[in-house]
């Protein structure tokens, strides 16, 4: 703290150089203005790096508790008294400052990126990230710049991008962001379609942040503009603080993922906005219609796009939505939300405001959820098992009271919560949550980690997945927890097996509540059928679909983690299944699977299929099966794999003729090896 008593007439900001290290807090700068009046700005905290903080005035916000309150205007032209004060800080820490002085910022625009010029930044200073270099392709005003790549070798490449798959620019930026919490672009790509742009940050303290768009939501030789605010951006590294502070920018990174193509993409008129002067973004409400859906995840383009609605807060340091076309679940699903929160620290919130209409009548809420936490690796935690999150659904009403339902740990396979208004109970009082005094949605999830002894051991370890689908207003007239997927377990009969589908437990005839096809489409259809494999059973699969109409069947499903138990014995080594064919298919068998966090996809091409009368059995080792998204992945086994969510039967023929296939029995197995591919017919 310091009396100054400087006139800082002429000036529109405060400067200073501050270095800070320690533990986790929150810092602000405060000042006694002319009339005696306390204002502040927050010094984003870039941990063990030196940092040049410059605070327009503009944005000081007055203090009023306990202090003088005058004429509530910042009087700055005169500046008595200078402080920097810590709130919050879980710890030690300790701060360096030097250079404190007033100053126009306009004298300071060479250190701000308010809209990107990239003359202003020499292409010998350029590197590639990634390896592949894309050329210098910037346009006459500077604020576009394309990416060229070639599948062959060119004037910059001795290979082509295949040998590479990704790239990016890389600018040594050393400025700062200054006026905005979001970033605005335009984006265009020619050529190869199945990629997707990544635009990387890094700040001054070490973490590094991504934002991926895939080509498929742009149109090929257009520019689309697209809005992310900054929290749509992930954690690629994190070597500081882990907050998206976006201030001082070491460098930032233009480029692409997935790309095995010649084409061009181009990043033009890349700006720093505030959200707030967009007409998209002044309402975040969700207007609830009669259907009584809060969210489904389904109206979404693009993954910045749940950030318009939904806010979230920053105290967990990992939270982050995104999108999961995969993990959808239930008939007519397109994607699922996925959110994201860091072990041992506060509950990571997401919220929603809400609109509800006059005339409804609901009284309970129904979700989807499903857990995909992963456990930390630390041999403390060997004695759990696994780990579920806790998670915590509010209402906030009008009255500003909160209403809360606690689930001690999520299920670790899709199950559908439906939880009467009755159960949430609020935080003062007694009332009960009625439903025309709901403004807000909340959810939040949390996990502490525990040694056997019951001692609380930290290891705030991030990136923990929990999967939302159909949040949505009900009538209900109890509590009722109902699993959606089906959960793999070795068969009771044989401990060699485990069945994933046998069709025996449907009834009538539209088995869609686990099946789902991807196309709509005349011909396709799936139903049960009396035409059964001899090994037994009453009901089969029949797969309907038309020659080059390519359709893909979806079974989702969960791995659970018994079938890879050291006391249960069952690793699988492949897949069984039993297929009636028409004798002119070609069949892609697909897995969905997680390792760790990464996701694989993985599949095997029956090209041959000479069947057409009978049924067969085929017996596919996890060998036989490619990761045709990753290529140098290794293939699926019970070790490395944490989940095998989702199974897809993919058909098509060469003469567009109608026709079907029919399945029973689909089953993994231990009873052959990894690199078995062989075919019996029954």
């Amino acid at each position: 703290s310091k009396t100054v008593e400087k006139n800082t007439y002429g000036t529109d900001a405060l400067f200073l150089r501050f270095y800070y290290s320690g533990d986790d807090a929150v810092a602000f700068v405060r000042v006694l203005d002319n009339d005696g009046e306390y204002w502040r700005h927050k010094i984003l905290l870039s941990n063990n790096s030196k940092q040049t903080c410059i605070l327009p005035y503009s944005e000081f916000t007055q203090v009023t508790n306990k202090v003088v309150v005058n004429n509530r205007v910042f009087d700055y032209f005169h500046i008595r008294y200078f402080e920097v004060v810590f709130e919050q800080s879980f710890g030690d820490g300790v701060c360096l400052m030097s250079e404190i002085k007033a100053v126009n910022t306009a004298n300071y625009t060479h250190m701000f990126i308010r809209k990107m010029d990239f003359r202003q930044f020499p292409t010998e200073d350029w590197a590639w990230e990634g390896g592949y270099n894309f050329g210098y392709d910037i346009d006459e005003e500077g604020t576009g710049y394309t990416l060229r790549y070639d599948t062959a070798a060119n004037e910059y490449n001795e290979k082509g991008i295949g040998s590479f798959g990704y790239g990016f620019a890389k600018i040594y930026a050393k400025r700062f962001f200054v006026g905005g919490d979001l970033i605005r672009m335009k984006l265009k790509y020619t050529g190869a379609k199945n990629c997707s742009i990544s635009f990387r940050i890094y700040e001054e303290d070490g973490d590094r942040w991504a934002y991926q768009q895939a080509f498929s939501t742009l149109v090929e030789g257009e520019f689309t503009e697209v809005y992310v605010p900054y929290e749509a951006f992930s954690a690629s590294y994190l070597g500081g603080n882990g907050r998206r502070e976006f201030g001082f920018i070491t460098n930032l990174q233009f480029g692409l993922t997935n790309v095995y193509g010649a084409g061009t993409l181009t990043y033009k008129d890349v700006e720093v906005i505030y959200r707030k002067s967009l007409p998209q973004f002044q309402d975040t409400t969700r207007h609830v219609h009669e259907d009584g859906m809060l969210e489904d995840f389904d109206s979404y383009a693009f993954p910045a796009e749940p950030f318009y609605k939904w806010s979230s807060s920053t105290e967990n340091k990992d939270e982050f939505i995104t999108l999961n076309q995969l993990q959808a679940c239930g008939d007519g699903n397109v994607n699922a939300g996925c959110f994201y929160y860091k072990a041992d620290m506060a509950a990571a919130l997401y919220q929603i405001k809400l609109d509800v209409p006059e005339e409804a009548t609901w009284n309970s809420l129904s979700i989807w959820l499903k857990d995909a936490s992963e456990r930390n690796s630390d041999s403390r935690f060997n004695y759990l098992g696994d780990v579920a999150a806790h998670a915590t659904i509010g209402f906030y009403s009008d009255l500003g009271i909160q209403y809360t339902y606690e689930i001690p740990a999520l299920p670790k396979v899709w199950t559908n919560f439906v939880i009467p208004f009755s159960e949430f109970k609020p935080n003062i009082g007694k009332q009960e949550l009625l439903l025309h005094d709901i403004s807000y949605f909340g959810i939040a999830f949390s996990y502490l980690y525990y040694t056997k002894d019951g001692t609380h051991f930290p290891t705030y370890h991030q990136s923990n997945p929990v999967y939302l689908d159909n949040i949505s207003f009900v009538e209900a007239d109890a509590f009722s927890a109902e699993l959606i997927e089906k959960s793999i377990k070795a068969d009771e009969d044989n401990p060699n097996r485990a069945t994933l589908d046998d069709c025996e437990h449907y009834s009538g005839n539209n088995p869609m509540s686990a099946w789902k096809f991807d196309k709509e489409h005349p011909a396709n259809s799936i139903t049960l059928s009396d035409d059964v494999s001899p090994s037994g059973g009453n009901h089969s699969i029949k797969m309907a679909y038309q020659g080059y109409t390519s359709v893909s069947y979806a079974l989702g499903l969960t791995l659970d983690a018994s079938i890879s138990d050291e006391e249960n014995g069952l690793r699988p080594k492949g897949l069984l299944i039993d297929i009636k064919g028409d004798g002119k298919a070609t069949i892609h068998i697909n897995l969905y699977a997680t390792s760790g966090s990464s996701t694989m996809q993985v599949r095997k091409t029956i090209t041959v299929f000479d069947l057409e009368e009978g049924w067969a059995r085929y017996q596919i080792g996890f060998g036989q099966f490619t990761d045709y998204v990753n290529p140098s992945t290794a293939s699926i086994n019970a070790n490395n794999v944490t989940n095998v969510y989702k199974l897809t039967i993919g058909i098509t023929n060469t003469d567009d003729s109608l026709s079907a296939l029919y399945v029973d029995n689909i089953r993994l197995s231990n009873e052959f090896s990894r690199s078995t591919f062989k075919s019996t017919i029954l």
